[in-house]
């Protein structure tokens, strides 16, 4: 049966039907449901939408802002979130629409915010757990067939003579990933910027990484060869990137992270933080790389091209999660704590211009910057002491929290913005 013809089993019973598309990480769970949702949007099988939620986030506001900023909905703003959910489930279109959840961590966090027993709705989530629930249909993915990965590697090479040339490494190649869609891909873009470098080449260079870095996958083999072909900036470029949350970024907040990391002789900078508090002996001249002429620009490319980055929407990008997991471990603390200084001071400049009530214009240009406003202050929550603050001034320590509050109570979310008042009292106390 395939994924659509599962999707359209709830017609018959007169209620939802749930599915999961499961494995491991880099098996490519959201490639398949994106061209899934991407195919069905051109053949308009769902009329009455196709809402794509990241499951790690708060799903209840992304449909009610989805509600608001895609259907008009004129979600009343005196009920709980919890509440204005289920008004946005009554009052949805009643034609069939799909709804996708990203990356679901257990079921059990997001079923309270699943749609109601209605046969209009169709649920497809991707995760990399398990669930035994009775009601999802669970698709598993493994690897790639030996052929399926094979055409993979062909198509995203896009250059047969290549191939045919090394026909018996490539397969072998396909073989030592795994088969593994993202291992592939990101093999394949990176011959694809080395034209002079052979299969057979390659495949050989991975494996003498693999002995050289030892406990390394074969899928994070091919990672470490990646960062190393990566110039400083473009290191840097990655690092930052996956201090972010796991959510799309802005890349206007990129940029204002590294204007902020300018070191200027008769101004405060981050490293002067850093002299300031003990942590480094001297100031450089100059600390990021990314700060040269067109340095951001052309990182932004270079990852791009290698597939390390995913364009997400117009000036909006994203990393693979375990990207993401491999990048954040690439450097000790000493040398993250200044992108980590310049990442906070940028998202608190954010939450300082977050008015008590904000309008609904406001929220929807904060929604994108709000992920990443509470991994900061999920960052500072975890801190000890005070000597480990590592804000440029301690009084902003408090705006990480108040900011989020805002966001939330100024839309009558009350129970979901009292907790990080309540965070901002206790880490305040602490420290």
């Amino acid at each position: 049966m395939t994924l659509h013809e599962q999707l359209q089993q709830g017609d018959a019973v007169n209620t939802i039907a749930i599915s999961a598309v499961a494995g491991m990480g880099g098996i490519g769970k959201t490639e398949l449901v994106l061209q899934y949702a991407l195919k069905h949007l051109g053949l308009k099988t769902y009329l009455g939408g196709i809402c794509w939620l990241r499951a790690r986030e708060d799903v209840g506001l992304q449909i009610v802002s989805f509600a608001r900023s895609r259907l008009n909905f004129s979600v009343p703003e005196d009920l709980e979130l919890a509440a204005q959910v289920a008004w946005c489930w009554q009052n949805w279109d009643q034609q069939e629409t799909l709804i996708v959840l990203d990356d679901v961590q257990q079921y059990g966090d997001v079923v309270s915010v699943l749609p109601p027993q209605k046969s209009q709705f169709k649920v497809l989530m991707t995760t990399r757990s398990q669930t035994q629930e009775d009601s999802v249909w669970v698709l598993t993915l493994d690897k790639l067939q030996p052929l399926a990965a094979f055409q993979m590697l062909c198509e995203t090479l896009q250059d047969e003579s290549r191939i045919v040339k090394d026909q018996s490494f490539a397969a072998e190649l396909c073989e030592w990933l795994g088969y593994l869609p993202l291992g592939i891909k990101l093999v394949a873009k990176f011959l694809r910027v080395e034209p002079d470098l052979s299969v057979q080449a390659m495949l050989l260079q991975l494996k003498a990484d693999k002995l050289k870095h030892d406990g390394l996958t074969s899928i994070e083999t091919v990672f470490e060869l990646s960062w190393e072909k990566l110039s400083t900036a473009e290191q840097q470029l990655t690092v930052l990137l996956s201090l972010f949350a796991a959510a799309p970024i802005e890349w206007r907040l990129v940029d204002e992270v590294v204007q902020g990391c300018r070191v200027k002789r008769s101004e405060p900078g981050w490293v002067k933080r850093l002299v300031a508090l003990g942590r480094r002996q001297a100031e450089p001249e100059q600390w990021c790389e990314l700060v040269k002429p067109k340095a951001l620009e052309r990182g932004r490319r270079r990852l791009v091209e290698l597939s390390l980055l995913q364009r997400a929407d117009t000036e909006v990008y994203q990393l693979h999660q375990l990207l993401r997991e491999f990048f954040r471990a690439k450097i000790g603390e000493a040398e993250r704590e200044p992108l980590k200084i310049a990442l906070a001071t940028t998202m608190i400049r954010v939450a300082k211009q977050i008015p008590q009530s904000p309008t609904l214009g406001q929220i929807q240009s904060l929604v994108a910057a709000i992920p990443h406003l509470k991994e900061v202050a999920a960052d500072l929550q975890n801190l000890e002491m005070k000597d480990d603050l590592y804000l440029l001034d301690d009084n902003d320590l408090s705006w990480a929290f108040i900011g989020i509050a805002r966001f939330y109570d100024g839309q009558g979310l009350y129970a979901e913005a009292e907790p990080w008042y309540q965070n901002c009292l206790a880490v305040v106390r602490s420290l």
